[in-house]
């Protein structure tokens, strides 16, 4: 299959993931709601995989069938519902202006007439010089997430290898059965995902799974593997980049030269999101952190704690608590990483309007509040009452069962954290270098000193569950994340990437502050412009030279290529995926199929749509399917094996051999070995072990 077939499934995956948010973020149009366009293409996917998770969750209990029509529907509504509100804003101003007005009047004995504001939904286009143009931060940022996309397509590139690649991993029968659950019982409810393991009622955030079905209903297709890869490339490639532009101009005041570099420092880690893509496969984690730092940065803008751009207060609040939900449906580790970082941004906040406080005079007075005293106080209340809150959710939201054991010592993984390389054999020495420079100007220039305490909090998680011991202190502090190394590896990124950036941003100031005491700065705007675009080029190719071809990126590259290779696949191989496209045309769709979910056998249900025994590895059995795991070969002897079998409607065995996806040995001997047993008759096969057999046992 060659890569242009992706594209359909790309763009469509784009409509998904921005239509429904650009809606909802474009009517914002009223002053004390409006977001300018980077900031509206950073918050759009966070709204849009709200609006889509929330739907299938509301629509589950009615009965209404999944698709992109409810999901339409309730994006309108919210479109409605965002109008109302602004107008309903507009008219309690224009009343209190009103007021205002009419006590002015009578105060000086004069009469004043109150001018109707027209706010326009389109606004006007700018009409501006070349030059003007050409020197706006904003057009340079989509430079930046362009240039960034175009990296990151050249890795996924190279990871995928073809455009339909199957992860080959332990996860991803999980995530693929899931989409074909979604697809057959026409319901995408949270609530209800894990039907397809029988473990009802339970919760899995279900955003991820929705969305590629959405991919796959609106194209009418039945390629789950290629438009899983859509949905990561356009995740990958425009979420996280425009999220992270968004946060980096948020902490400082981004130069053209250290924009367009952030734009290649985003996709310059192993961390995220490459280890995500190999590891597991965390579909549902790495959807959730692609938007972690538009979350992270409409919090910083909200609380003001960093001299960058600034989204007014009531949409950074609105399109916030978007954001928290498409973290929460997308996989609640996730949205436990922002508050940590949400704690520290908020404990700034309340610091800075104490110290503010105090310096003007501000003193308690027993309990009387002043107005001086009003704002600090509720500030440090809000704070207090989030840490509460976040207190009894780290209880709370936390998974079953947590055994991941540590996998290097304390100096080690303190060493991987500095060189920004975690859970790699090779170091990032130019990331590490410009993460330390970002660290010293954080602490020198007493800006963004939170991301400083971020950080260690984030490296210290990352010490204790990689490199301490299985203890109750662990697992109470990282069980959260199954006490996994490899999901605080990837949240080490979202903490180390902008100190980068801020260290970046400190050099290339250090450098246009030498250049002026030198004389040689130019003075008409053309040659300034000129200068600063040599600047960037040579900043980006420094980067790239220092990142992109480097061995650590070439490494994860490679190791992630191994979760996606067919040939020698841990999940599916080639011989296993020959026999499972006759199953289409050898198994009526009503056939159901007995086979061991560790060898890929139920695999069948995700890529053939046929009924499987076990479509996931760890799952609750049912007596009867268990007994024929066991057993299905002895049914002359058995009488039980029949009557069993006859229940489940079992009429198809697939024989993967004994090749597991972990490297484990789980035997299912009734199913195993069939060739020449009486009652199993050999329909298809491919290689020496994938073989695919017709019951003809039992009548």
């Amino acid at each position: 299959m060659g890569w242009l077939a992706i594209v359909p499934y790309v763009l469509v995956a784009m409509v998904v993931l921005y239509l429904p948010g650009l809606l909802v973020v474009g009517v914002c149009r009223t002053p004390a709601f409006r977001v300018k366009p980077l900031a509206a293409l950073a918050i759009a996917p966070s709204v849009s995989m709200t609006l889509i998770a929330f739907t299938a969750i509301v629509i589950s209990p009615m009965g209404i069938g999944w698709g992109p029509l409810p999901v339409a529907v309730v994006t309108l509504l919210t479109v409605a519902i965002a109008i109302g509100v602004q107008y309903a804003w507009l008219r309690f101003r224009a009343r209190g202006s009103h007021g205002a007005a009419a006590d002015t009047s009578e105060s000086e004995g004069g009469s004043t007439a109150v001018r109707r504001t027209r706010v326009s939904l389109i606004g006007p286009w700018p009409k501006r010089s070349p030059i003007i143009w050409l020197r706006d931060r904003r057009l340079w940022a989509l430079v930046a997430v362009a240039l960034g996309t175009v990296l990151m397509l050249r890795q996924l590139h190279t990871v995928l290898i073809v455009p339909d690649a199957l992860s080959q991993t332990y996860d991803n029968s999980f995530h693929a059965n899931a989409v074909r659950w979604i697809l057959n019982t026409h319901d995408g409810s949270t609530l209800t995902l894990l039907g397809l393991t029988g473990e009802l009622p339970g919760i899995y955030p279900a955003a991820w799974h929705d969305t590629v079905s959405l991919v796959l209903i609106i194209l009418g297709s039945d390629n789950i593997a290629i438009a899983a890869n859509a949905t990561v490339i356009v995740c990958a490639c425009l979420v996280w980049i425009s999220g992270f532009i968004f946060l980096a101009g948020s902490l400082v005041r981004l130069r053209i030269p250290s924009m367009l570099g952030a734009g290649v420092l985003a996709v310059s880690f192993t961390g995220f999101p490459l280890l995500m893509l190999d590891f597991g496969v965390l579909y549902a984690y790495f959807m959730g952190l692609c938007v972690l730092p538009t979350v992270v940065a409409l919090t910083v803008q909200f609380a003001g704690v960093s001299p960058g751009w600034r989204v007014p207060p009531i949409p950074a609040v609105i399109f916030g608590v978007f954001g928290i939900g498409a973290m929460a449906l997308s996989h609640p580790g996730v949205m436990m990483l922002y508050f940590v970082m949400m704690l520290v941004i908020l404990l700034a906040w309340s610091w800075q309007s104490v110290a503010r406080w105090h310096r003007h005079g501000g003193r308690f007075k027993g309990l009387t509040w002043d107005a001086q005293t009003r704002t600090p106080a509720i500030k440090v209340g809000l704070t207090i009452l989030a840490i509460l809150v976040v207190a009894l959710l780290w209880q709370v939201l936390r998974p079953a069962e947590a055994l991941w054991s540590p996998k290097h010592s304390v100096h080690s993984a303190l060493g991987q954290a500095l060189v920004a390389t975690p859970l790699n054999r090779y170091a990032a020495w130019a990331l590490g270098l410009l993460m330390v420079l970002g660290l010293y100007a954080c602490i020198r220039r007493r800006r963004n000193r939170w991301l400083v305490l971020a950080h260690a909090i984030v490296v210290g998680l990352w010490v204790i569950v990689s490199a301490t011991p299985q203890s109750t202190l662990r697992t109470m502090l990282t069980g959260i994340w199954y006490n996994d190394p490899y999901r605080l590896a990837a949240a080490l990124v979202i903490t180390t990437l902008p100190l980068t950036v801020l260290g970046l941003s400190y050099l290339l100031d250090l450098l246009a502050a030498a250049f002026r005491r030198s004389g040689l700065e130019r003075r008409t705007p053309v040659a300034r412009l000129v200068t600063v675009l040599i600047v960037a080029a040579i900043t980006v190719g420094l980067l790239v030279q220092t990142t992109q071809r480097q061995r650590y990126l070439w490494y994860e590259m490679r190791e992630a290529e191994k979760a996606y290779a067919m040939q020698g696949g841990r999940l599916v191989d080639k011989d296993e995926m020959a026999v499972l496209e006759q199953v289409k045309q050898i198994i009526p769709p009503d056939g159901k199929i007995i086979g061991n979910a560790f060898t890929g056998a139920g695999m069948a249900y995700a890529l053939a749509n046929r009924a499987v025994t076990e479509p996931h590895m760890y799952i609750a059995l049912p007596p009867d399917v268990v007994l024929l795991n066991d057993h299905f070969k002895d049914w002359a002897t058995m009488p039980e094996v029949c009557a069993a079998a006859q229940r489940q409607g079992i009429g198809w065995v697939l024989d993967f051999g004994t090749k597991e996806v972990h490297q484990g040995r789980h035997v299912h001997p009734g199913i195993e070995h069939l060739d020449g047993v009486p009652g199993f008759e050999l329909v298809a096969s491919s290689g020496q072990y994938a073989k695919l057999y017709r019951v003809t046992a039992c009548g």
